[in-house]
């Protein structure tokens, strides 16, 4: 199986311990996001996990974790986007997590770190004319420390419609879609990028930007050495393209309540205890633990492109 670490939540930023300590003892209990007392138990050993994709905004406070993950094969999805703190208020600053982005990839090779510029919003400041600047002002930044950026444009959620309204945020239209990608696509060439879309039925092909996979079978197989079946998860949107995978986080648990975020629908109060087996709180009496089934993702193996770190 592929595990997902974590669509709901920044684990690597604000978990990183406890993300460690569950692959070192090879199991994570999750609760159901819509059945609170329905808890999985899923195994983490090598044998069982195929790939592990991380997504943070700051992977700053995992790198001293990473000898944990030696014997897995894994990626980092790593968003950046340098906005302001009205939109991303619990972020540290933007040089810094440039800085950690370097980093992490010195560590993990360029191809294990795929950059995330989105999603790509707009509100009087966050102009086309802002975002232009700001990406080529990233691709400058990280040139040779990434390989992929992926890009999406912002969707509005029903519970995000207060936020919304409160920071001006609107969705951009097809004009300035069309106009970024075109930008985005000469800027990204000249650094060395190459830009892909997540989850948008727009085709960009014409300026050279294709659809691409957060949970990618091509970058998997080129970090594992296995052979990955090109299976859909049905769990995502129509438009989505990864591979189906299995999250172990929590949603309502990050505290960097960034604005545009799906994962704020709800906050979770529990104290999180780095030595439970669930990431927030402990189970009780109510609770239903079942193991997961593991269904491995591959079909062949052969000797992997890369080394594992």
């Amino acid at each position: 199986m592929i595990i997902s670490a974590s669509r709901r939540c920044d684990l690597p930023a604000i978990y990183p311990k406890w993300l460690a300590k569950r692959f070192e003892e090879q199991y994570v209990l999750v609760r159901n996001p819509y059945s609170y007392h329905d808890v999985s138990r899923v195994d983490l050993s090598p044998s069982s996990v195929d790939a592990i994709v991380f997504w943070t905004k700051n992977p700053r406070p995992f790198i001293p974790c990473l000898s944990a993950f030696d014997r897995y094969a894994y990626c980092f999805q790593y968003t950046l986007t340098g906005y302001p703190a009205s939109i991303e208020p619990g972020v540290p600053p933007l040089e810094e997590r440039i800085e950690s982005f370097r980093d992490l990839s010195l560590l993990c090779g360029p191809v294990r770190v795929v950059w995330r510029y989105d999603p790509i919003l707009m509100t009087d400041d966050l102009s086309v004319g802002y975002h232009k600047r700001m990406f080529a002002k990233l691709c400058t930044a990280l040139e040779g420390y990434a390989d992929v950026c992926m890009i999406s444009f912002f969707d509005m959620y029903r519970h995000l419609e207060r936020v919304r309204k409160r920071l001006g945020i609107r969705e951009p239209t097809v004009g300035e879609c069309l106009d970024l990608a075109q930008s985005f696509s000469d800027i990204a060439k000249r650094r060395g990028f190459s830009v892909r879309t997540c989850a948008e039925s727009a085709d960009l092909s014409r300026f050279g930007i294709e659809h691409g996979a957060c949970i990618d079978s091509g970058l998997l197989a080129r970090i594992s050495g296995k052979i990955f079946q090109r299976k859909k998860d049905t769990c995502q949107r129509n438009c989505c393209g990864c591979l189906p995978s299995v999250d172990i986080g929590t949603y309502g648990t990050c505290p960097y309540n960034c604005s545009y975020c799906y994962a704020n629908a709800r906050t979770v109060t529990k104290i999180h205890d780095v030595d439970s087996p669930l990431q927030i709180g402990r189970l009780d009496d109510r609770d239903i633990v079942h193991m997961r089934k593991n269904m491995s993702m591959t079909v062949s193996y052969q000797f992997p492109e890369l080394p594992q770190r």
